[in-house]
């Protein structure tokens, strides 16, 4: 299962690619966003995982199941995925984005 959001306007087809493949050789594990030192979504999860994320409450989401697994050894996959960094949340991050993307 992959969770992402749509506040990360960087996120493309390919980086989604780039989880998928590292998930096809990593069937047990979570495998997930990082950047700048955090790990994050977009992130895929195994099936097993279902209930915790469908039980999930409050604003921390699939990144606290992310960081309590990744405490057991190969329960977490990181991908390097600086597109996932790049979150809009509020009006002046999209004002941000705008003007350092049109550079």
């Amino acid at each position: 299962m992959m969770i992402t959001l749509a506040d990360l306007p960087c996120v493309d087809e390919d980086s989604l690619g780039r989880l998928v493949e590292h998930s096809k050789l990593n069937k047990d594990a979570i495998v997930c966003s990082e950047f700048t030192n955090q790990r994050g979504v977009p992130a895929i999860f195994p099936v097993h995982y279902a209930n915790a994320l469908c039980n999930l409450t409050g604003d921390k989401g699939a990144k606290s199941i992310i960081a309590s697994e990744s405490a057991q050894k190969d329960r977490v996959i990181g991908v390097e995925h600086i597109e996932a960094g790049i979150d809009i949340d509020r009006p002046d991050d999209w004002e941000r984005y705008r003007a350092h993307s049109s550079t």
